[in-house]
C-alpha cells in the first residue's frame, strides 16, 4: 500500500536542505499547505480497499444465492428425470415380464406341436405299415390255407378214386379220421402263424408306444420347467434372474439342450453348402467345415470355405471345388477314374482337391449358382474369371455344364465359348465330341472336353514356359495360352453377396 505521508517527509527535508544553506537563518518550522491532502490520500487507500472488499463480498454472497438457486432447479429436473427413468425401468420390467411369458408359451406351444405332431407322424405312418403288414399276412395265410384245403381235398379225392378203382391192394384201406388229422395240421399251422403275426404286432406297438411316452416325458419335462419360471416370473419377488436360474439346474439344461439338438438334427438345420455356414456364422475364419449337399444327415462331406475378408464379409461363402498349386505339398494325380471324379478326391485344406461331381451337382440343381477362377501364369501374374450362372446336371447326362454371364480381367471367355453344354469326361468315360482321340487321355485329366478344349484346370503342371504344351493352362488374348500354376475354383448361389448385405443390414 503506497503511504503519502512519505512525499510529506521528503518535501520537509528538501525545505531544510534550503534553510540550512544560510548561517544567518534560523529554522522555523512551516505548516505543511499541502497536509490536508496528505491525510486524504493516507485514508483514501483503505477506504478503496474496504469499498472493494464489501462489493467483493457483495459479489460472493450473490454468486452463492444463484449458485444454491441453480442447484436446487438440477436436483429438481434430477428428482424428476430419475421418477420418469424409475417409472420407464419399471414398465420396460412389466413389458420384459409380458414378453418372456409370451416366449415361453410360445416354447411350450411349438416344442408340443412339435413332437405331437412328430408322434402323431409316426403312428400314422406305423399303423400304416402296420396295416400293409397284416393284410400282407393275411392274404399269405389264406392263400396257404386255401392251397392246403385244395391239397386235403385232392388227397381225399385220390384216395376215393383209389379205393374205387382197386389201386390199393384189397386188404388197404383208408385210415379212419385222416381228413381230420390233416384239417388239425392245417389249423395248427394257421394258429402257428396267427401267433407269430400277433406277437410281432405286440413288439411293433409296445416299441411305437415306449416312443410315443418318451416324447410325452419330454415335453412334460419342458412343461414343468416352463411353469417354474413362470411362476418366478410372476412371483414379484425383485429376484426374476435368480429365480430362473435356480429351478435351471443343470440336469434340465442338459436336458433341454438335448431336446433341441434333436430337434437341430432334421434336414432343415444342415448347412448344404459353405455360404449357409457363412449365412450363420459370418465371423468364422476361412477353413474345412461339414456341409450336406444331398441334405442328407447321414451323409456328410468336407468342404473348405472360403469366409471372406474380416473388413467385407460379403466376399465369403465360396464352397472351392478344385484346387491346384504347384508346390512341394500338391502335385495331387488329377488323371482319375469317372468314379473317383464322381466321388472327390483329395483333402479339403490341404495340397489340392476335388469337390466331387455328384455334390456339384446336388448343389447347383437346387438354385442359380455363381463361380470364379483365381489363376496365376507362371510369368504373367494373377488372373480371374466370374460365371453369373453355374450349373452340373446329373450323371446320367454325364453331369453336362451349363455356364454362362463371364466378367473377368482375362481376354477371352475361354469356359463358356467352348464348354457350355460339354458333358464331363475322363481316360475311362470318353463323351468329348472327338470320335478319334479321348481329350482326358491326351490331356492326362478329367474335363468338361468339348474337341478339346479352351481351358483344361485338371492337366498336369508345366515344367517350362512353353505355352504349347499340354498342361494346366487358359486360352487368353491373340490365342496365346496362360500357363498356370496356382489355380482355386470356387462356387456359391448367385446373388449372395447382396443377400447377406441385406441381412446383415437387417433390410
Amino acid at each position: 500500500m503506497i503511504n503519502y505521508r512519505d512525499f510529506r517527509v521528503l518535501w520537509l527535508l528538501v525545505a531544510v536542505s534550503a534553510s540550512s544553506s544560510s548561517a544567518d537563518y534560523e529554522y522555523t518550522p512551516v505548516e505543511d499547505p499541502l497536509q490536508s491532502v496528505w491525510d486524504r490520500l493516507d485514508n483514501l487507500s483503505q477506504e478503496i480497499f474496504k469499498v472493494f472488499q464489501e462489493k467483493l463480498e457483495n459479489q460472493f454472497q450473490q454468486l452463492q444465492r444463484e449458485m444454491n438457486e441453480k442447484l436446487e432447479s438440477v436436483k429438481s429436473k434430477v428428482e424428476v428425470k430419475t421418477s420418469a427413468i424409475n417409472n420407464n425401468i419399471m414398465n420396460n420390467l412389466g413389458h420384459v415380464d409380458n414378453k418372456m411369458a409370451e416366449i415361453n408359451r410360445t416354447i411350450t406351444s411349438w416344442m408340443q406341436n412339435y413332437y405331437d405332431g412328430h408322434v402323431r407322424n409316426d403312428l400314422d405312418e406305423a399303423r400304416r405299415k402296420i396295416e400293409e403288414h397284416v393284410d400282407v399276412k393275411i392274404s399269405a395265410l389264406e392263400n396257404k390255407f386255401v392251397g392246403n384245403i385244395n391239397i386235403l381235398m385232392n388227397l381225399l379225392a385220390g384216395n376215393a378214386s383209389r379205393s374205387s378203382g382197386s389201386l390199393l391192394p384189397s386188404d388197404a384201406t383208408v385210415p379212419a379220421g385222416s381228413s381230420a388229422l390233416v384239417e388239425q395240421r392245417i389249423s395248427n399251422t394257421v394258429t402257428t402263424a396267427v401267433t407269430s403275426l400277433e406277437s410281432n404286432l405286440r413288439d411293433q406297438l409296445t416299441h411305437i408306444s415306449n416312443v410315443v411316452t418318451s416324447s410325452h416325458s419330454i415335453v412334460d419335462t419342458i412343461n414343468t420347467h416352463v411353469s417354474k419360471i413362470n411362476d418366478k416370473l410372476s412371483s414379484g419377488d425383485g429376484e426374476t434372474g435368480t429365480g430362473t436360474h435356480s429351478c435351471l439346474n443343470d440336469s434340465i439344461a442338459i436336458e433341454l439342450i438335448s431336446t433341441l439338438e434333436k430337434a437341430r438334427e432334421t434336414p432343415g438345420f444342415l448347412p448344404r453348402d459353405c455360404s449357409d455356414h457363412h449365412w450363420q456364422q459370418p465371423e468364422a475364419p476361412t477353413g474345412v467345415f461339414q456341409i450336406y449337399p444331398t441334405m442328407d444327415s447321414k451323409a456328410p462331406i468336407s468342404a473348405f470355405c472360403e469366409m471372406g475378408d474380416e473388413n467385407a464379409k460379403e466376399t465369403g461363402g465360396w464352397t472351392v471345388i478344385l484346387r491346384r498349386r504347384n508346390t512341394t505339398f500338391g502335385l495331387t494325380n488329377f488323371n482319375r477314374t469317372w468314379a473317383e471324379y464322381r466321388q472327390g478326391f483329395g483333402i479339403p485344406g490341404e495340397g489340392e482337391w476335388w469337390f466331387g461331381l455328384g455334390a456339384l451337382h446336388a448343389l447347383t440343381y437346387r438354385q442359380p449358382y455363381e463361380v470364379r477362377f483365381l489363376m496365376h501364369d507362371i510369368e504373367r501374374g494373377y488372373f480371374h474369371a466370374s460365371y453369373s450362372n453355374f450349373r452340373v446336371e446329373d450323371e446320367t447326362r454325364n453331369y453336362r455344364l451349363i455356364v454362362n454371364g463371364f466378367t473377368g480381367n482375362v481376354s477371352q471367355d475361354a469356359l463358356s465359348t467352348k464348354h457350355h453344354g460339354s458333358p464331363f469326361s475322363t481316360f475311362d468315360r470318353d463323351n468329348d465330341q472327338l470320335s478319334s482321340v479321348n481329350c482326358a487321355v491326351s490331356n492326362s485329366g478329367g474335363w468338361w472336353f468339348n474337341s478339346c478344349y479352351y481351358t483344361t484346370l485338371t492337366a498336369p503342371f508345366p515344367t517350362s514356359a512353353n505355352r504349347d504344351a499340354k498342361t494346366i493352362r487358359w486360352l487368353n488374348d491373340n490365342n496365346l495360352w496362360l500357363v498356370l500354376d496356382d489355380v482355386v475354383l470356387m462356387a456359391r448361389p448367385a446373388g449372395y453377396s447382396a443377400r447377406f448385405n441385406a441381412h446383415l443390414h437387417g433390410e
